[in-house]
């Protein structure tokens, strides 16, 4: 069972794929409460609840694409051994997914700098919406907020314009600050005997590479195996 187990050693590393700073439509706002409290937001196709997304997922500056090539990434070279045992990459294939990482890396930086290009505009134009969705509700209900500061008896279309963007200046980011430095790294780690002997270990690697004749690969380490040994006691002798 041992030699069984090592004969995976030479043709396996672990590798881990981190994406990061680049989910700019994972980030949300909370819709102010007083905004809240001027009637149901259930519109603006399904972004306008209690939260709001700062960027439609079917934007340009969504990573989706680049996610969804990362996942194409993993599936194809980088299989899953399950929860217990992590990713791995066959050493054979290694150089095939640092090019395919590089070629990534490269569309994230151009997508870094799209983003950095145009998101303070897609901000600005999804606070816009907000502030036009809830205009109309102001003025069916004006709040006390509004009220309680003016010389007039009715707020006007600018006091009650004006109330409400100076509700989302508190909760919307600014651009800068928002756009983080993206990366895509990757680390790899050798296999060890102890991570080789855990339990389904084995069928997890076979399962993983059904392509890949493991029957062969003993038998030729068992072969190299008993060479070694028999040049020892040659030279031994």
């Amino acid at each position: 069972m041992v030699r069984q187990v090592r004969v995976f050693e030479p043709y396996l590393q672990y590798v881990e794929l981190t994406l990061s700073g680049a989910a700019i439509q994972r980030h949300r706002v909370r819709v102010p409460l007083a905004l809240q409290n001027l009637g149901a937001a259930t519109d603006l196709a399904g972004r306008l609840r209690t939260t709001f997304d700062l960027v439609e997922k079917s934007s340009q500056l969504s990573s989706k694409v680049i996610e969804g090539e990362l996942h194409e990434i993993r599936k194809n070279f980088t299989p899953s051994l399950g929860k217990d045992h992590g990713r791995v990459v066959l050493k054979s294939a290694k150089a095939h997914l640092l090019n395919r990482l590089a070629e990534l890396r490269k569309k994230l930086e151009e997508h870094q700098k799209r983003v950095q290009t145009e998101l303070q505009a897609k901000l600005d134009e999804s606070q816009k919406h907000v502030v036009e969705y809830y205009l109309p509700l102001a003025r069916q209900n004006p709040p006390d907020a509004v009220l309680g500061q003016l010389l007039t008896p009715e707020p006007s279309h600018d006091d009650l314009r004006n109330w409400i963007e100076s509700q989302l200046r508190e909760v919307f980011p600014d651009a800068k600050k928002l756009v983080k430095k993206m990366s895509l790294e990757e680390r790899f780690k050798d296999v060890t005997f102890e991570t080789l002997n855990r339990p389904d270990f084995l069928e997890s690697v076979k399962s993983a590479f059904p392509r890949v004749d493991w029957e062969k690969a003993y038998k030729e380490f068992k072969a190299a195996g008993e060479n070694t040994a028999a040049e020892k006691a040659r030279l031994i002798g």
